[in-house]
């Protein structure tokens, strides 16, 4: 695992704790409670992010299943990082890929089970990434929607990205009347 992977992986997890401190101030009602446009509850953002990363690590570990050959990472790599983190701090909003939508998220869900899911799945997601052939960092791996190819360190750059961005959509759900 490279270096910035592990830094990425660590600011997750750091970030997780810190909110999910946070998140306990609230009622189940209100971590339910939709978005008064119609959107996506605090509880919504997060299955959606426990989705998105679940299907990240699921497509990588199924890609690199079969020795693939994969185009090396080089300066396009480093564009579409800063693509993605642009995107993700603006205010544009973008249809969630299949699998991960509106559809795929529960009407209410519990924060404290959640919370458990969230971190057994980053435990198994750290393990994941130091499964990985120190070859595969050098290597656009994951096919993101948006972007095409990136390499694992711009993913888990794009996690973090996203992260923070449904983060602080759940807390403006959550600090609406």
């Amino acid at each position: 695992m490279t270096n910035q992977t592990k830094a990425n992986l660590q600011k997750l997890n750091d970030e997780l704790d810190a909110w999910s401190k946070e998140l306990k101030n609230y009622s189940h009602e209100q971590l339910n409670r939709k978005a008064a446009d119609g959107g996506w509850s605090a509880m919504q953002c997060i299955e959606h992010m426990m989705l998105s990363e679940s299907g990240i690590m699921s497509y990588i570990k199924k890609k690199l299943s079969f020795s693939p050959e994969l185009p090396g990472k080089g300066l396009t790599d480093i564009w579409k990082r800063m693509l993605l983190v642009g995107y993700l701090r603006s205010p544009v909003k973008f249809k969630a890929p299949q699998g991960i939508g509106t559809e795929y998220l529960p009407e209410e869900s519990d924060l404290n089970a959640a919370l458990t899911k969230w971190r057994a799945h980053r435990e198994k997601m750290q393990a994941d990434l130091l499964n990985i052939p120190s070859e595969y960092y050098n290597k656009r791996v994951f096919k993101h929607p948006l972007a095409g190819r990136v390499s694992i360190d711009t993913t888990m750059t794009f996690v973090l990205a996203h992260f923070r961005r449904h983060r602080r959509q759940a807390m403006r759900v959550l600090e609406s009347k």
